[in-house]
């Protein structure tokens, strides 16, 4: 009786001590992850990410897509960590697929515009909007391919334009 009095008397003098703290399936954590470091002054915006909605949405009933949702980032070459927020002025073009290049909708939104919502993403801060259609050309159309396009232009800066990879939907309907 005295030796395992003895014996739980030395293990909780010792006391347990975690060392290495790993998942459930054997791997280590992830490190804390460490703040964003504040982007330099006088940034310059050279580059411009825009994520379209795969189907535009029907809001009134009418059988015809009228808004269509949109993601937009901007970033610098000059500052890699994640995207920014600068003041200016986007504008998106809908233009159809093919070789008239010519927009059939334009939209011209500043970043103070409350249609466009500040949202934070995982590559940094980012812009949503819906573009109605309804708001700039007529939604009653054909079935057709369109591609949205889009530019910034800061406040302060050059215009910023986006890739020419397409970004395809489709308005109208069938008949």
């Amino acid at each position: 009786m005295r030796s395992l009095a003895l014996g739980l008397l030395v293990l909780g003098g010792l006391g347990c001590q975690t060392t290495d703290v790993r998942t459930n399936d054997g791997r280590a954590l992830p490190p804390v992850p460490s703040l964003i470091p504040p982007p330099p002054a006088g940034i310059t915006i050279d580059a411009m990410t825009l994520l379209v909605g795969q189907r535009p949405i029907d809001v009134d009933g009418d059988g015809y897509p009228d808004r269509i949702e949109a993601a937009v980032a901007l970033f610098s070459e000059d500052y890699a960590a994640a995207s920014l927020r600068v003041p200016g002025t986007f504008l998106f073009e809908l233009v159809l697929r093919g070789a008239d290049p010519s927009p059939i909708a334009c939209w011209t939104v500043n970043t103070d515009d409350p249609r466009l919502q500040s949202v934070d993403a995982l590559y940094g801060p980012a812009w949503q909007i819906a573009l109605d259609l309804r708001e700039v050309a007529d939604q009653v159309r054909p079935l057709s391919w369109v591609n949205l396009r889009g530019s910034f232009q800061p406040n302060q800066g050059m215009m910023v334009k986006t890739s020419e990879e397409p970004r395809l939907i489709q308005i109208g309907r069938g008949s």
